[in-house]
């Protein structure tokens, strides 16, 4: 499993892709993100899972919007300002759960197909 960590300054988005696969062994990921957007004082991510194999199991998707909200606010941060585009193949129907309990639990995240439409979602202001 690989993943890498860039800045895009033009847009102002932390992009994170990653490869392989990808479950809750690999939290760390998730703490690096989180310390990314710290550092960065950036708010906008976009995370490309196309590449990646999701290996979560269901309870585990249940519970990582609590992980991501616990692990945030340790940072001192807000999770209601990060807004996260994740990008995957459409034959990821386990995303679509994963999303629907994030905004469930006030999460700004969406799940795209297309790269292009994840980043105009997240450079959208809202009203």
């Amino acid at each position: 499993m690989a993943h890498q960590f860039t800045y895009n300054a033009e847009t102002k988005i932390i992009e994170l892709k990653v490869q392989g696969n990808f479950g809750a062994a690999n939290k760390d990921i998730i703490v690096g993100l989180i310390k990314k957007i710290k550092d960065l004082d950036c708010f906008l991510v976009l995370i490309d899972l196309r590449e990646a194999r999701l290996i979560f199991s269901l309870p585990e998707l249940f519970t990582l919007p609590l992980y991501i909200k616990t692990e945030l606010e340790k940072e001192g941060m807000s999770f209601e300002k990060v807004k996260r585009a994740i990008v995957a193949e459409p034959d990821e129907p386990n995303l679509r759960f994963a999303e629907n309990v994030a905004l469930t639990r006030g999460h700004h995240m969406r799940v795209f197909i297309n790269v292009n439409e994840a980043q105009l979602w997240l450079l959208q202001i809202k009203p």
